[in-house]
C-alpha cells in the first residue's frame, strides 16, 4: 500500500503482538485458547488439504500460527475495537480462524478483507524475490531507497515468459482491455522483444522511481545492451559505441548528470584513475569491491564477480570459471599483482570513452548480466 502524506499516521496505533499474545504464556490461558480454536477452521484453505491429502501431514507450529494470529485479532479486538483484518488471499484460513475466535469468545462479529496475490500463470505465488541478477539474488523492492531505479528495471524487464499473463497486466497496470489484448498478442507472436515486459517495466519504473528513474533507466539499458555491429561490420557493437556514435550532446550531458552519485539513479562507482603502475591492480580490485556493495544482497562480493567473468571497456581481464579453487584463489590481493592482468588493466583504461571519461564494466558473460558504470576523473 502507498501512502502519500505523512498525514495517514496521525491518530494511527502500531501494536506489538506479544502484547496480545502474552496472557497466553500460561497453562491457562493456552489451554483457553485451544478449547475456543476448532480444527474445523483450518480445513478449508486448499493449502491445508493438500497437506493432508498428501500424506506428509503438518507440524504442530503449522496448526499454532492461525491460532496465534486468532488471539492477535482477539486482542484488538477487545482493547482497540478493531473490527477489520486485512491480507493476502492466502491468509484467508487465519483470518477466519480469527473470526470465529471472536464470535466463540465474546459473541461478536468482526469481519476480513483479502486481497488478490499477484501469482504466474501456473498459481505460483509472486515473491519480492522472484527475479534475480546474474550476480547475485536481488530482491524486488518497492523502496526508492532499497533499489536503485536501473535494478528495478532491469529485474522486471528480465521477468520469464512463465510470468506473463493478462491478469499480471490487469492487476499492475491501468492499461485499457484494448492494450492489454494488443500486448498479449505481441507477445505470443515476438515474445524475444520481450513486449509485456518492457511495458511492464516502463509502467512500473515510472510509478515507483518517477521520470527520471524512467528516462534513465531507459537510457542506461539502451547503452549496455546495444544492437548491430560496428561500423566496420567486424565486431558486434559495444555499450562505449553507444556513448560515442549515438548519444547526441543532450543525451551525454543527461547521462552524466544521471551518474553523479547523488543522483542515486545508476549503478556507478566514481573511482580516479590510478596513480603509477604499481597501483594499478590494487585500485581495479578496489572497484570491484565497491561492485559488489552496489548489490544489496550479501552473497554478492569478490569471488562472485570474478567468477562470472570481468571485461572492462570490451578488455577482457577474467574469463568465467567454474573452478571453485580458481574462485578462492582469484579472492586473494596477490592475483591482483600479475603483470599480464595489470597490462590488460591499462589497455582497458586506455579505451575509456575520451570526451566524458566513461568506463564500462561488464560482470559476466551473458547477455543478461549486470553492468557498472565506473567514472574516472581525467588526469
Amino acid at each position: 500500500m502507498l501512502f502519500t502524506s505523512r498525514n495517514f499516521w496521525r491518530g494511527k496505533r502500531l501494536s506489538r503482538n506479544f502484547l496480545g499474545l502474552r496472557r497466553f504464556h500460561s497453562r491457562n490461558g493456552l489451554t483457553g485458547l485451544l478449547h475456543d480454536g476448532y480444527f474445523s477452521d483450518l480445513l478449508p484453505p486448499k493449502s491445508v488439504k493438500l497437506r493432508m491429502e498428501s500424506g506428509n501431514g503438518m507440524d504442530l507450529s503449522e496448526f499454532l500460527y492461525p491460532a496465534l494470529q486468532a488471539a492477535d485479532f482477539l486482542y484488538l479486538y477487545e482493547n482497540y475495537n478493531c473490527r477489520v483484518q486485512i491480507g493476502g488471499q492466502d491468509q484467508l484460513g487465519n483470518i477466519n480462524c480469527g473470526l470465529n475466535l471472536i464470535q466463540r469468545r465474546l459473541g461478536r462479529h468482526a469481519f476480513g478483507l483479502t486481497v488478490p496475490l499477484l501469482t504466474t500463470p501456473d498459481g505460483t505465488k509472486f515473491g519480492k524475490s522472484s527475479s534475480s541478477s546474474e550476480i547475485g539474488s536481488t530482491k524486488l523492492w518497492l523502496s526508492k531507497s532499497k533499489l536503485l531505479p536501473y535494478t528495478f528495471y532491469q529485474q522486471i524487464l528480465n521477468f520469464p515468459d512463465s510470468m506473463v499473463s493478462a491478469k499480471l497486466l490487469r492487476q499492475l497496470t491501468f492499461f485499457t482491455p484494448e492494450r492489454i489484448d494488443s500486448l498479449m498478442k505481441d507477445h505470443a507472436s515476438s515474445s524475444h522483444s520481450r513486449p509485456v515486459q518492457r511495458s511492464l517495466a516502463q509502467e512500473l519504473t515510472l510509478l515507483v522511481h518517477g521520470v527520471d528513474g524512467l528516462q534513465s533507466s531507459e537510457l542506461a539499458t539502451r547503452i549496455f545492451f546495444p544492437r548491430g555491429n560496428s561500423a566496420d561490420g567486424r565486431r558486434k557493437r559495444s555499450a562505449l559505441d553507444v556513448i560515442n556514435e549515438d548519444l547526441d550532446a543532450t543525451e551525454r550531458n543527461y547521462l552524466m548528470e544521471c551518474l553523479r552519485s547523488s543522483s542515486g539513479l545508476l549503478p556507478v562507482i566514481n573511482a580516479d584513475l590510478p596513480l603509477g603502475q604499481h597501483a594499478v591492480g590494487e585500485w581495479f580490485r578496489q572497484v570491484l569491491l565497491q561492485t559488489a556493495d552496489i548489490h544489496s544482497d550479501t552473497t554478492v562480493n569478490l569471488k562472485v564477480c570474478i567468477h562470472k567473468g570481468i571485461t572492462l571497456n570490451d578488455v577482457v581481464l577474467f574469463k568465467p570459471s567454474n573452478a571453485t579453487s580458481t574462485d578462492l584463489r582469484f579472492a586473494e590481493p596477490d592475483v591482483f599483482t600479475d603483470s599480464a592482468l595489470i597490462d590488460r588493466i591499462n589497455t582497458a583504461i586506455q579505451r575509456r570513452d575520451s570526451a566524458t571519461g566513461l568506463s564500462v564494466l561488464k560482470i559476466g558473460q551473458s547477455f543478461l548480466g549486470f553492468y557498472d558504470c565506473v567514472r574516472s576523473d581525467m588526469h
